[in-house]
């Protein structure tokens, strides 16, 4: 699909990240970060408007969110529902992801996970708040922030491995 003149959706919060650490995502996530900042900045390459995707699948979630924002730079007068999706996707879903990939760290979950919900409730309407909370709800063990006390961590450890070998009874 060719590229048409498109409404660019700028977002000063999208993170600016190095060259470098460009050059080590993969080619999924590379083309998702420049398509954001295409959309982003109303400019897509010629360079990048000839990149083939790799295949779909429903489980790669930055893969069809990539084809939809190439799929709003190609289409002139966007429905409401693909503008929408484009809006989550560069002001919420992209700067939080990113995030994730750059502070990937368990002790960073927590950080991150307000990070989220903070631009949810943002950016998102209220019928999207409702669909997103349900996403928050089933990730929320992601709020609670790891201990640097060695006594605690030795407790829950203990726990964790009671927890397995009672499954494991349970199962035999």
């Amino acid at each position: 699909m060719k590229i048409v003149p498109f409404v660019p959706m700028p977002n000063d919060q999208f993170p600016n990240v190095p060259d470098d650490f460009i050059q080590k995502l993969s080619t999924d996530q590379r083309y998702f970060y420049l398509i954001s900042k295409g959309i982003i900045s109303g400019n897509i390459s010629t360079d990048l408007e000839k990149t083939k995707l790799g295949p779909h699948s429903d489980a790669r979630w930055l893969n069809k969110f990539s084809r939809l924002l190439r799929i709003y730079a190609a289409t002139p007068n966007p429905p409401h529902c693909l503008v929408r999706m484009v809006h989550y996707i560069i002001y919420v879903y992209g700067p939080r992801w990113l995030l994730g990939t750059c502070n990937f760290l368990m002790k960073n979950g927590p950080q991150n996970f307000l990070r989220l919900a903070k631009l949810q409730k943002e950016h998102c309407i209220p019928e999207e708040l409702e669909i997103g909370e349900k996403n928050l709800k089933i990730n929320f063990y992601w709020a609670h922030e790891e201990s640097d006390d060695r006594g605690e961590r030795e407790v829950a450890v203990m726990a964790i491995l009671d927890v397995r070998e009672r499954f494991v009874l349970l199962i035999l």
